[in-house]
């Protein structure tokens, strides 16, 4: 399981090189736990099934990276596009970037072999100065991180055989 979160954090460096032109760093201490601990201003969710398997991708961003350099271009092209105001467009980066890096990973060919062809909802996102984050359920999982500098970006896997699977009719 500690294997996946740092191979989840790789992705999480790759996609902000690729999206953002920045450079991120994975850290590889982890921690197994039940349940995401972040203390980030922003908290993105992706839940993953098939009929086998169910799990989630939560990602933790602080204040200090959204508005810093990692997000600004992506959040300027934005508001020449639209109405929207600026805490819907920031909701709406990190949704695109958690997408894009759940999706990427769940692609991968060692996580397609161990948990076969995962479905992927649309991203959830919080904002703790405005909304409470959920109360996420136990599921076994394993928290690291990347970092930018001095901040941190939290990561957060598990994924868990369903107990009776789905019968599709």
């Amino acid at each position: 399981m500690q294997e996946m979160v740092l191979k989840l954090n790789d992705v999480v460096v790759e996609m902000a090189y690729s999206m953002f032109d920045q450079e991120l760093k994975s850290k590889s201490k982890t921690d197994v736990c039940s349940r995401p601990g972040f203390a980030d201003r922003y908290v993105a969710l992706i839940s993953l099934g098939n009929k086998n398997f169910h799990g989630r991708i939560v990602i933790g961003i602080p204040d200090q990276i959204v508005k810093g350099e990692m997000f600004q271009e992506l959040l300027e092209m934005h508001t020449v596009e639209t109405d929207e105001s600026e805490e819907e467009l920031i909701k709406s980066a990190i949704g695109e970037f958690v997408n894009v890096v759940g999706s990427d990973f769940i692609a991968r060919e060692e996580f397609v072999a161990k948990y076969g062809n995962l479905n992927i909802s649309l991203p959830l996102v919080w904002d703790s100065e405005i909304e409470d984050f959920p109360l996420f359920t136990e599921q076994n999982g394993i928290q690291g991180s990347v970092e930018q500098g001095e901040e941190m970006i939290s990561t957060f896997i598990s994924v868990s055989k369903l107990r009776y699977g789905i019968k599709y009719s």
